[in-house]
């Protein structure tokens, strides 16, 4: 006798951490939009510089038409990066500008453009959790940056090259970099996401070879990639 048992919504729930986040960017995780904030807003508290998971979670509040959740969103990216990384602090807070308060628009524009006082407070927003007064005082004084020290670090440069779509230019941009800091963890998760949303095994291994002798940061994670795509190729081939 075969048991009937009553569906529920929570029966077919994925915790955000087990899913590809890969094109959160392009599609943010609606289907699961709290636990997917709550996600994002953890990883960010955690390591106030993953940029990645600050546009994310930038996105998935302007989807959700959020206006709250999009501002102190937005406010910890800026109290995160300071006076870095303008252009993709730039580019998020206009695509949120018609999703925002007008009064919260202009003060992070004042912000963007260094017309606001560092010590000036800013309106408070309970979804901001890297600020603890909630002042213009940057979290992160100084990020790390490209060998000649004066340009703008990678990692900003490609978060903002792939939420304007450029997949090819930020791979571009990260392997690179990672070519240069090999040992920098951010640098090398972030090309890993990439090589695994697009399939690329051959992008994967040409890097490791590169960096052979280096002290390439989750050098395992990079190992299980490829076995992860060897595998699926197998399977298709198998399939076909």
């Amino acid at each position: 006798m075969t048991l009937d048992h009553p569906h529920h919504e929570d029966d077919e729930f994925i915790e955000p951490c087990f899913l590809d986040r890969s094109d959160w960017i392009s599609a943010p995780p609606v289907f699961c939009a709290q636990q997917s904030a709550d996600f994002l807003t953890h990883r960010v508290t955690r390591n106030p510089l993953d940029l990645m998971s600050h546009t994310q979670r930038i996105r998935l509040y302007r989807e959700l038409g959020d206006a709250d959740g999009t501002y102190g969103a937005l406010l910890d990216l800026f109290t995160a990066l300071g006076d870095k990384g303008e252009r993709l602090r730039k580019r998020l807070l206009q695509q949120a500008c018609y999703f925002l308060e007008a009064s919260h628009y202009e003060v992070l524009m004042l912000c963007l453009e260094k017309k606001l006082p560092e010590s000036t407070p800013l309106p408070v927003s309970p979804h901001a959790v890297l600020s603890d007064d909630a002042s213009t005082a940057p979290l992160v004084r100084q990020l790390q940056t490209t060998v000649n020290g004066r340009d703008e670090d990678p990692l900003v440069t490609a978060c903002d090259l792939l939420n304007s779509g450029q997949l090819q230019q930020a791979q571009t941009t990260l392997e690179a970099a990672l070519l240069i800091s090999p040992q920098r963890e951010e640098i090398s998760l972030e090309l890993l996401q990439i090589y695994r949303h697009t399939d690329n095994r051959n992008g994967c291994i040409t890097m490791l070879n590169k960096l052979d002798n280096a002290p390439l940061a989750a050098h395992e994670q990079w190992v299980e990639l490829i076995l992860t795509l060897d595998q699926s190729n197998n399977e298709e081939s198998s399939c076909a």
